[in-house]
C-alpha cells in the first residue's frame, strides 16, 4: 500500500501531509511513531477505568495527534467524543468511544500495511 492509498483508505488528507512533511518516507517514519506515541492507550485506559477527567485530557491529547497527521475521519470521531466529555461530569458515551476505536483500528491496520 502506498502512503496516498493509506490516506484514502482512512479518510485522511494525503495532500496536507505532503505539504507538511515533504515526502512519503518522512510521512511513513512519523506514522510509525504515531502508533507508539499517539496517546490512544492512555485514553483507552482512562475510559476503561471510568476516570472521566483523565479520559477527557487523554482524548484531547489524542485529538491533537490525530489532527496533526490529517486523519480526518478519525479526527471527526475523536472531536465528537472530546466534546461529549468536555464538562467532565457525565460518563463517557461508549457509542462515541467505540466509533473512535473502530476508526483507530483502521488507521493501525493501514499503517501496518505500509
Amino acid at each position: 500500500m502506498t502512503v496516498q492509498e493509506f490516506y484514502e483508505s482512512i479518510g485522511g488528507s494525503y495532500t496536507d501531509m505532503i505539504h507538511r512533511l515533504g515526502n512519503d518516507d518522512r510521512i511513513c517514519m512519523y506514522l510509525k511513531r504515531f502508533v507508539a506515541e499517539s496517546g490512544f492507550a492512555a485514553m483507552q485506559e482512562a475510559v476503561e477505568h471510568g476516570t472521566v477527567t483523565e479520559a477527557f485530557h487523554a482524548a484531547h491529547d489524542f485529538k491533537g495527534a490525530v489532527a496533526m497527521f490529517s486523519m480526518d475521519k478519525l479526527s471527526d470521531a475523536v472531536c465528537q467524543l472530546v466534546e461529549q466529555m468536555r464538562p467532565c461530569t457525565d460518563p463517557v458515551d461508549l457509542k462515541l468511544y467505540e466509533k473512535v476505536n473502530e476508526e483507530y483500528q483502521k488507521v493501525i491496520e493501514g499503517i501496518n500495511k505500509l
